[in-house]
């Protein structure tokens, strides 16, 4: 079985959360989508600027544990987890979330996973692309993989919808303990 990781934002019960400016810009890399190895080593450490949006003083409030946005993101447990289940596909930078205005600083790591697989079943997946092909930017409302193309790997990007990163069924239960993850079950052929 694989699925879709995702995540969603910890709230408060008043909606309070943390926005996340994730527009970072690193000379010398283009995307973090592309599913390629970095030939160049970013800044250490990548720091990501990190605003409340709400009221509440809830000392429970933190960061989102794992975002993919511009950057893919996690706290340092989950990284270490994916390595733990065998993942050998990603390269890892040391980033900080900072709060604009406590300037308080929260570990993390930034994700580039290697890693970018022609997977999705076309003929049976009901999917939209506006530009046509079905590549990078693909809308999945019923995506099913070809299981035969995916070969080893148990974490990767989606050619057909970089936005999307599918893991296996080991990683999903190495990682089903950390708050905010959401996996969401792929068919396949």
């Amino acid at each position: 079985m694989y699925y879709k990781l995702d995540s969603e934002f910890p709230m408060t019960d008043d909606n309070t959360y943390f926005h996340i400016s994730d527009g970072v810009a690193i000379d010398g890399i283009a995307s973090w989508a592309r599913g390629e190895p970095f030939t160049i080593t970013p800044p250490d450490p990548i720091v990501i600027n990190i605003e409340k949006i709400g009221e509440s003083d809830d000392p429970s409030l933190r960061p989102i544990a794992f975002n993919d946005a511009n950057l893919c993101i996690a706290i340092p447990a989950i990284v270490d987890a994916l390595i733990a289940s065998g993942v050998n596909n990603i390269q890892s930078y040391p980033a900080v979330l900072r709060d604009v205005t406590t300037q308080q600083e929260y570990p993390y790591c930034a994700i580039n996973i290697i890693g970018l697989i022609k997977a999705a079943d076309l003929s049976k997946s009901d999917w939209i692309n506006l530009d046509g092909d079905a590549r990078m930017d693909t809308v999945f409302l019923d995506l099913v993989l070809d299981t035969d193309k995916i070969r080893s790997y148990d974490l990767f990007r989606l050619y057909e919808d970089t936005g999307t990163i599918i893991i296996s069924e080991r990683v999903k239960k190495s990682l089903e303990h950390f708050p905010d993850l959401t996996f969401t079950p792929v068919s396949r052929k």
